[in-house]
């Protein structure tokens, strides 16, 4: 039964991984500044909106935003880890975690359209 459950969520995973960054995401500026974040609906609209459409077109764009953005924000993170003095644990927290967080959504987005394109060619 596991394996049967594991079989059907393991090819949506990115898009799994990505809801639950869209949701913490959400939920931390509502919690933080009693705010909502309409950027973060529009982003639970576009993925909704390719996962239920699954066009390939539609996530080749998409995925070329996230892998765009993913890429700036990487580079971001190593600007601000030059700025923490050599040997400080900061930086070198703020190095693994940013570094493994947007590592993860440039694999993401390079997954995401090789995965839709790929979907219509068996039928």
């Amino acid at each position: 039964m596991k394996t049967l459950i594991l079989k059907r969520t393991l090819p949506y995973l990115p898009e799994i991984l990505l809801f639950t960054a869209i949701g913490m995401t959400f939920l931390g500026d509502l919690i933080a500044t009693s705010t909502v974040n309409y950027s973060m609906i529009g982003c639970w609209l576009i993925l909704s909106t390719l996962v239920i459409w699954k066009n390939k077109y539609f996530a080749l764009v998409l995925s070329s935003i996230l892998g765009l953005i993913s890429f700036y924000m990487l580079l971001a993170v190593l600007s601000a880890f030059k700025k923490f003095p050599s040997g400080d644990i900061n930086g070198l927290q703020l190095l693994l975690v940013g570094a493994s967080l947007f590592i993860s959504l440039l694999v993401i987005a390079i997954y995401l359209p090789r995965k839709y394109l790929t979907l219509n060619k068996g039928v």
